[in-house]
């Protein structure tokens, strides 16, 4: 493919014939006296120049002692992604800088125990021209391996910005993929690369894996290692940072701290995630406090102590204002007496996005019902969703009827007039809240909820 013939070879290409025998080739026929079918230096021209131009396109040096180029040169443009962005996979990608990919290089990453030839991510070096693909050349036995670029990334115009990379396994970026964001032209080994995961929604939908446990009277929550995708701490800009949590991080809810739970009564204490300037928190707030989890804006908290008792502050070790926030679990539990973290939570789940935003919201997957209410008698919501309560009630004349949220006066009627009068009337209880129907010279007949 370098031009070379044995003999006969021009310093100029050959003109195309004036007029050219267009068809098939044939053998012949000496009978008739037909000549078989010759190609012509043309037809040499054009099949030897056609694959010239694919070993030329893929920066190979065509070479008259080479009988693999065009192999090498078509699977070199397949790789570069001449018709795709798309990289083949990498098994894992790594999780921080490595200090040294020759002669340094771990024999796991971030879980996964590797083996010879395994492709690579290296997407977190403080030299970010190290960034790139690799594959596992030598396996250390601790951190003396060597890793060396893949043959498909290695050379100009094989990474190019835009170029994408699924990750087969890991704790952390199993099942992602990754773009190059590098702009302009990249030259490997000097060109500064940026790797930033996609996300195929506008927050990491991710089930995240979350822990609960008693002991000595405290209830102690956890998240294990993940990424998660936060907004920008300004809410002015739409790039998320994605924030890698390489150990599991625990949350100590101490005896006396009932987060404003009630004895006796079903709670639901959700645990979230801060983004405290790179560094992930862990938080929890009770469900009937009412706050906003729509993890749309940013969150303050309130230290963490034995005196944690509100309804409506978010906790964590540290008091943090203003942060973005993940909700990451949920946390179900009945205790006996509310601050005595003595009985095991009875669900502990793992949610992602706005998983639990969404569920929450009225009538979704609810009915109405008909339930056995008394006056005077405090209930709670305990569906962990916001619920109406619609009591019916034999108002006389000189009665009144109301209903109380969490203390508060909601639904009231004076009746004045004529004996014998019915009345209904509705209100809203938000999840954990408690609810009471109070009346004077009436009645309580029946009830209807929504839950």
């Amino acid at each position: 493919m370098d031009r070379a013939y044995s003999s006969g070879a021009s310093a100029s290409p050959p003109t195309a014939p004036a007029s050219p025998s267009v068809g098939y080739p044939t053998s012949g026929n000496p009978a008739l006296g037909t000549p078989p079918t010759t190609p012509g230096p043309y037809w040499y021209y054009m099949m030897t120049e056609e694959q010239r131009a694919v070993i030329v396109a893929a920066g190979i040096t065509p070479s008259a002692s080479s009988t693999t180029q065009l192999r090498d040169a078509i699977l070199a443009l397949i790789a570069a992604g001449a018709a795709t962005d798309y990289k083949a996979s990498v098994r894992v990608a790594t999780t921080a800088n490595i200090a040294s990919l020759a002669g340094g290089a771990p024999s796991t990453l971030d879980g996964i125990t590797l083996v010879v030839n395994d492709r690579i991510l290296v997407k977190d070096q403080s030299t970010a021209s190290q960034n790139g693909i690799y594959y596992v050349a030598t396996l250390g036995t601790g951190a003396n391996g060597t890793w060396t670029r893949a043959t498909d990334a290695d050379a100009a115009g094989e990474l190019t910005s835009g170029s994408i990379v699924p990750v087969e396994e890991g704790a952390t970026n199993a099942d992602s993929l990754w773009t190059l964001t590098t702009d302009g032209i990249i030259t490997i080994g000097t060109t500064a690369l940026t790797f930033a995961r996609q996300l195929l929604t506008p927050t990491n939908p991710q089930i995240q894996p979350v822990t609960a446990s008693v002991a000595s009277n405290a209830l102690t929550v956890g998240l294990n290692p993940t990424s998660l995708d936060f907004r920008s701490a300004t809410l002015t800009n739409g790039v998320p940072n994605t924030r890698t949590i390489a150990s599991a991080l625990s949350l100590t809810i101490p005896a006396g701290a009932t987060l404003g739970t009630v004895s006796g009564v079903l709670s639901r204490i959700i645990l979230l995630a801060l983004d405290n300037a790179g560094t992930v928190e862990l938080a929890v707030v009770n469900l009937a406090g009412g706050n906003d989890l729509s993890e749309t804006g940013l969150i303050s908290t309130t230290t963490l102590t034995s005196g944690a008792v509100s309804v409506n502050q978010v906790f964590s070790a540290t008091a943090r204002t203003n942060v973005p926030y993940r909700v990451v679990g949920q946390i179900i539990s009945t205790q006996a007496t509310a601050g005595t973290w003595a009985t095991a939570p009875s669900t502990v789940q793992g949610v992602g996005g706005q998983a639990l935003a969404s569920m929450a919201s009225l009538g979704y997957g609810q009915t109405w019902q008909s339930v056995t209410r008394t006056s005077g008698t405090t209930y709670y919501n305990t569906t962990g969703r916001t619920i109406i309560t619609s009591p019916v009630f034999n108002a006389p004349s000189n009665s009144n009827v109301a209903i109380s949220v969490n203390g508060i006066q909601v639904a009231y009627l004076s009746e004045g007039g004529v004996a014998g009068n019915n009345a209904q009337f509705s209100a809203v209880v938000p999840p954990g809240q408690s609810y009471v129907f109070t009346v004077s010279s009436a009645s309580l007949t029946s009830c209807a909820e929504l839950r």
